[in-house]
């Protein structure tokens, strides 16, 4: 890396970490950034979304989701990361909250309403880093927990079609009897 890192200013933390954790910057596990076209990401490909719309700014795809609409963009940096972290959990820390709270406040309007971050603005990105068996449990813990949450939408949307089922043989037969 040609540039060192700025150091993290502990002031400016949002929280303290547990004592086997640290704050880092993504920089020191990106091996590598490539700008290019959204149709040039290809299976196993690790992107952010470099120009698009401010919804879309920054967030990643991962795997087999590259071209996903969560990518969505004119440009996207494709990326290698270092084997210390889990792709699973960085995909997870750069799209939370906080991560497209931090792109959201990083990004430059450009053209068309859309907004672009450079390199310089994931490499730079702070992040709370758990050792690499604890990212791995995070990560099966989210997936359980969207599992779950899928799980209950399905089933949510089946409890409505049964209710408008059931008003709709309701009100067929009280026009009947009418």
């Amino acid at each position: 890396q040609a540039n060192p890192l700025p150091a993290l200013d502990p002031g400016s933390l949002p929280f303290e970490l547990p004592n086997n954790w640290a704050w880092s910057r993504w920089g020191e596990f990106i091996l590598d950034i490539e700008q290019s076209a959204p149709d040039a990401a290809k299976p196993g490909d690790f992107v952010i979304a470099k120009k698009s719309t401010e919804e879309r700014i920054g967030r990643s795809a991962l795997g087999r989701d590259t071209t996903a609409e969560s990518t969505d963009g004119e440009v996207i940096m494709r990326l290698r990361m270092s084997e210390a972290v889990d792709p699973k959990f960085f995909h997870l820390t750069n799209n939370s909250p906080a991560g497209r709270g931090y792109y959201a406040s990083q990004a430059t309007s450009v053209d068309n309403g859309f907004k672009e971050i450079e390199p310089q603005v994931v490499t730079h990105m702070p992040f709370p880093i758990p050792p690499r068996g604890e990212q791995a449990r995070i990560v099966a813990k989210v997936e359980k927990l969207m599992a779950l949450c899928d799980e209950l939408e399905l089933r949510r949307k089946e409890r409505d079609e049964q209710r408008v089922k059931a008003l709709q043989i309701a009100v067929h037969e009280a026009l009947e009897e009418a």
